[in-house]
Parts: structure tokens; sequence; C-alpha cells
């Protein structure tokens, strides 16, 4: 079961969340949970410093996408340590471009005291309500699949009007969304697997539209195998995963 980065499949939050809380138990008393533990924070940072060098540990479809457009800031929503920032710094037409990086205030706390970063990289958080400034680009990786629905993107969409959305590294469904459990270091945690269908249904009814939908390669571990495990030992292809990006009619 260690060696599966996926277990189980559900079709509500709430079931997958019971189930996970009932494996990681006998881990209640490590440091190691998810994005909260040491393993992931240490690889955030060095993310960000090789970013800063030009070595990119996550495939990421920024610059594509700014290409045809005109950005001057950008919102990452769930952005970690900020490696995205490093990203656009390395790079000399897009480093004048103001970035700022809505995580929780544990991500934020772990993180802001040990990078060190110029007036471009901004911190924001979740419920901070009061920030409504002008953004052009709305940027996620590997982030909306760990929340429980489209809520928290929408109500950012709805406030900040953006002209580009680019969501990459989406795992997709069909017509309604899935969970399933990732192994991070034999911690699990909830991932959703989002109906494109659903997601786009959703944002083109704020006045967007969907320009893109490209695959998304991921970067898994081959110590790892990425089928889906289920209870009784049968296994699953895994979701594939796409890049989204939307612009504003």
């Amino acid at each position: 079961m260690n060696n599966y980065i996926w277990y189980g499949l559900f079709t509500t939050f709430e079931e997958a969340a019971i189930e996970a809380e009932r494996l990681n138990q006998p881990l209640a008393d490590t440091t190691n949970d998810g994005f909260n533990s040491k393993i992931w924070q240490e690889k955030q940072i060095i993310m960000y410093q090789e970013a800063l060098e030009g070595v990119y540990k996550r495939n990421t479809n920024i610059e594509s996408a700014l290409e045809d457009s005109k950005v001057e800031s950008i919102i990452d929503f769930g952005g970690g340590s900020g490696w995205i920032h490093a990203f656009l710094q390395n790079k000399p037409h897009l480093k004048h471009i103001e970035y700022f990086n809505l995580e929780i205030p544990s991500t934020k706390a772990a993180f802001e005291q040990v990078i060190k970063t110029g007036n471009l990289y901004k911190w924001l958080d979740f419920d901070d309500s009061e920030s409504n400034f002008g953004i052009n680009m709305i940027y996620s990786n590997s982030a909306i699949q760990y929340l429980s629905n489209n809520k928290a993107l929408i109500d950012l969409v709805l406030r900040y009007q953006p002209t580009v959305i680019l969501l990459d590294d989406v795992f997709e469904s069909a017509e309604q969304d899935l969970y399933s459990l990732q192994n991070y270091y034999k911690f699990y945690q909830v991932n959703r697997f989002i109906s494109v269908n659903l997601l786009a249904d959703q944002i083109e009814k704020m006045g967007y539209q969907l320009l893109e939908k490209i695959p998304y390669v991921n970067n898994y571990s081959e110590k790892m195998i990425s089928e889906i495990l289920l209870p009784d030992g049968t296994t699953l292809a895994k979701p594939s995963t796409v890049s989204l990006k939307f612009v504003k009619k």
C-alpha cells in the first residue's frame, strides 16, 4: 500500500477525510502531516532556490500563457514557497511582474522568514477580505485539488476579475468530482479529481472562455506506483492531468 500514490476512490470529500483520519491515526504524534511537514517545506525551499538558477522540478505553462497577455500582476493560488516567483525572476522579460502568493497562515509563516524576496513578492491570506487591487492573472499549480470544491477559486475570480486564469496540474474527472487519498511520505491527504466540465461551466458563467486545454506532465517519482489502489486490492488508472487557460471575453 505504501508504494502507491493513491488509495481509494470516494464520491464525497467527507468520506475521504474520514478514511484519511483513520489511516493517519498511527502518525498522530509525528510532524509528517502533509503540507505542514518538514519534508514538504524543505522541498519547497529547494524548489525556490533552484528555480532562481533555472532548474525547475515542476512543470509550468505560465511562460507560454504570458506571451500573448499584457500581465503585470499575478495571484498564485496556493503557491507554497513561491517558486513561480523565482521562475519569473529568472526570465528577463517576465521579472517585472508583481507576484502575490495566496497561502494559508502556517505556510506563510514557514517561508516568509526563510525566503528573502524583493518588492515584487507579496503574501496574501485566504481570509484577507480587505484586499482588492488590480490583478491580471490568477494562476495555480497543483493546489485546487486539495480543496473540497471550487468555491474559493470562484470567489477569487469574482473579486479580482483577472483577464487570464491559468490552472496547471488539474486532475481531471468527467461529470462529477471524485476524491482519493494521496500518499505523501506515508501521510494520507484528500485529493480531488476535478470535473473539468463543471469547473469550466462555473468560470465561463462569469464571462470567461476556455481558450486552451492541454495535457500536463507530472514528475512523479519512479519509486511510486501511480495507479489508484482500491481497498479490495484491485487498481484503477489514475486520472489524466491537464492545464486549463481561460481568458476574459
